[in-house]
């Protein structure tokens, strides 16, 4: 999910503070933090590139 958020985030300028979050505590190894904002990073993007 991270690979796909970091893929979105050069895409578009739509949440990317919420892509950074997901992103920042996927890399320190938070995960109950990082799937939450993984998902919505994906769901809120998904909806822009409709």
């Amino acid at each position: 999910m991270s690979i796909h958020v970091f893929f979105i985030l050069s895409k578009t300028e739509f949440n990317k503070t919420i892509a950074l979050i997901a992103a920042i505590s996927g890399i320190f190894l938070i995960s109950p933090i990082s799937l939450i904002f993984s998902l919505m990073a994906y769901q809120k993007n998904l909806l822009a590139f409709e």
